[in-house]
């Protein structure tokens, strides 16, 4: 019941190239029964009834692939064993010892021509054959897949001058895969072909070894200098008699093109068209260009729009240069940033800065007091005050930083910290007088309830904070103060 499979060895190596379209590896063979289903490793095969043979095609990764190889009958699995399978995207590699191609082909100086070359694979199943000839035999030694094998080989072919195409085909054991070549090898046979002749700008028409080329009417006439005749060959091993030799004054040039021993002649066919002078009636002018603010413009050419000759060539016309006319945006200067004011060219998008302002350097607030030392470990926390208003000092030029802080000092830089939001009606307490510098700011603090009094009709305004006190009357503002 077990399937067989078709040209496998215990170990066998499988290509890229051996894939199918989809990707996938086509394994195939036979039954000796009828089965129900044929699968390779999860993959469920395809059985015709008729000749009882079947194909699975199954993915394979790189490295060594073990595949269950099984069958079904009537719900019984029929094992065949395991089927192994070394899969490289790369390879095999045929390298042929040949002389430099020329055009596709292989030019050699011999009839009889021997060359070498050699196979480079993964396995030893492989079989080289050139032109239905076996030269290298798949020894089938179930090689493990993990080592490059290199096989050499040496050929010989018998040549003619007409071209030898030789067809050179790796056959591979596994599923019965090949790779096929071809080249083309010519013997006793230098390439003295010419790819084109052209004369004064016009390419020539070829038939075997005339070229005939017919130009326009040009006053000089027929060319006469070997400098206005282009020949390019197709072997770059060849070349071609310079200058070539005129015969007739101009109408038929002949030339050589000789490699070694071997050589070829050809010849040219130079005709005119008949004279057709132009009055040049009517012109206009091309290739205008106008001058930017950076790059250079052109007059244009007059040109005959009967024969397109150029009668008066243009002259450039040198750039503009900025016109940065147009006064646009003016920036203030910061204390880091210098100012500016935007000026915009008149004729493009480009932009310059002028009338520049210094920066303004770094005011430091805790300056104005005369009793704040800047080198001092609060210098950046009175800078922060002063700076956004939140405290004034207490007179005469004066900050008091080691001074005590009154109740009222701390209510009021709150209240500065909100904004000074305005108050509706004065505090409740009797020991703040209305009109007072800090009335304001307790009014707000009793109101939204961030702070409260020493008892339920006194607040204390002059009397010091307790580090208490001014642990705690921060702490509601965070949750207090409107945002906005």
């Amino acid at each position: 019941m077990a399937p067989v499979v078709d040209n496998m060895d215990v170990m066998d190596v499988v290509y890229g190239s051996m894939l199918q379209e989809d990707g996938a590896f086509r394994v195939s063979g036979y039954l000796y029964n009828p089965v129900d289903a044929v699968l390779v490793g999860e993959t469920k095969g395809v059985v015709n009834e008729d000749d009882l043979t079947w194909y699975c095609d199954v993915s394979l990764t790189e490295g060594v692939n073990t595949l269950a190889l099984s069958s079904q009958v009537d719900g019984e699995t029929y094992s065949s064993g395991f089927l192994k399978l070394f899969y490289s995207k790369d390879g095999p590699i045929l390298e042929l010892d040949l002389p430099e191609a020329i055009n596709g082909k292989y030019y050699v100086d011999t009839p009889e021509f021997t060359f070498t070359g050699r196979v480079k694979s993964l396995g030893d199943d492989i079989s080289l054959i050139i032109n239905d000839f076996q030269i290298l035999n798949a020894n089938n030694y179930g090689h493990n897949g993990y080592t490059e094998i290199v096989r050499g080989f040496t050929h010989r072919v018998s040549l003619t001058k007409e071209i030898t195409t030789l067809s050179l085909s790796l056959l591979m054991s596994a599923g019965c895969r090949s790779v096929r070549w071809s080249i083309s090898i010519m013997g006793e046979c230098v390439d003295l072909t010419v790819k084109s002749v052209t004369v004064r700008g016009v390419t020539a028409s070829q038939n075997e070894n005339t070229f005939s080329v017919k130009l326009p009417y040009d006053e000089k006439g027929l060319p006469t200098d070997a400098s206005e005749i282009q020949i390019a060959l197709n072997n770059p091993e060849a070349s071609a008699s310079s200058p070539p030799i005129t015969v007739d004054g101009g109408k038929t040039w002949t030339f050589t093109v000789s490699k070694g021993d071997a050589s070829a002649t050809y010849t040219i066919q130079v005709s005119m068209e008949p004279s057709t002078i132009c009055t040049h009636e009517k012109t206009e002018l091309k290739n205008v260009k106008e001058a930017t603010c950076t790059e250079p413009g052109y007059t244009g050419d007059e040109v005959c729009t009967a024969c397109g000759e150029i009668l008066k060539k243009g002259q450039e016309i040198p750039a503009l240069g900025h016109d940065f006319s147009v006064k646009g945006e003016t920036v203030a200067p910061t204390e880091t940033e210098e100012g500016y004011t935007v000026y915009q060219c008149s004729r493009c998008d480009a932009t310059e800065h002028r009338d520049i302002v210094p920066a303004t350097g770094h005011k430091c607030p805790s300056q104005a007091f005369a009793d704040l030392d800047t080198t001092q470990w609060y210098h950046e926390y009175t800078d922060y005050v002063i700076g956004n208003g939140l405290m004034n000092g207490v007179g005469n030029n004066r900050f008091a930083p080691n001074g005590s802080t009154t109740r009222a000092m701390l209510v009021t830089t709150l209240y500065r910290l909100a904004d000074s939001p305005e108050v509706g009606e004065g505090s409740t307490f009797t020991d703040v007088a209305e009109g007072a510098w800090y009335a304001d700011a307790i009014a707000w603090a009793q109101d939204v309830g961030i702070a409260k009094g020493v008892t339920g009709t006194r607040f204390a305004p002059n009397s010091n904070v307790t580090r208490e006190q001014g642990c705690h009357l921060p702490v509601p503002v965070r949750h207090r103060i409107p945002e906005g």
